[in-house]
């Protein structure tokens, strides 16, 4: 009769631990899925606010540099048919980087953000005049 009681209590043991370890993986399956979920709401976040953030600033950028070097090719322009063509560019760029400063401050949802705009407003708008050499 003795056997059987250790081998009860050696089953009961194993069932235990068996049970136990179980458990601890359930346990830390649960945490990797809402750690995951953080993961994936960060990134979504990424996707849908920040990167498009960084795509109209760099769209704002190229602009810009596009402006400059339009404004350049004016410079050396030798003939009044040059000159207006590469004015009608400029015109065109100095609408189309305002366009872009109003859909990056569409996109700003912080004061910081709108101040930020701001500045690069006032900047946009110093810049301009000490460019504008070329207006009539």
């Amino acid at each position: 009769m003795g056997g059987a009681g250790i081998r009860l209590n050696l089953m009961m043991k194993l069932l235990a631990g068996f049970l136990l370890v179980a458990v601890i993986t359930a346990g830390l399956g649960i945490f990797a899925l809402t750690r995951l979920s953080a993961v994936s709401d960060q990134a979504n976040g990424l996707g849908t606010d920040r990167l498009p953030k960084a795509q109209q600033l760099g769209n704002l950028k190229a602009d810009v540099s596009t402006y400059r070097r339009q404004l350049f090719q004016h410079i050396l322009s030798d003939t009044p048919e040059e000159r207006a063509t590469y004015e009608q560019r400029l015109r065109d760029l100095e609408n189309t980087i305002q366009t872009e400063l109003d859909t990056y401050e569409g996109m700003t949802n912080s004061d910081e953000g709108r101040a930020l705009v701001e500045d690069l407003r006032n900047a946009w708008a110093s810049y301009l005049p000490q460019s504008g050499t070329w207006r009539p």
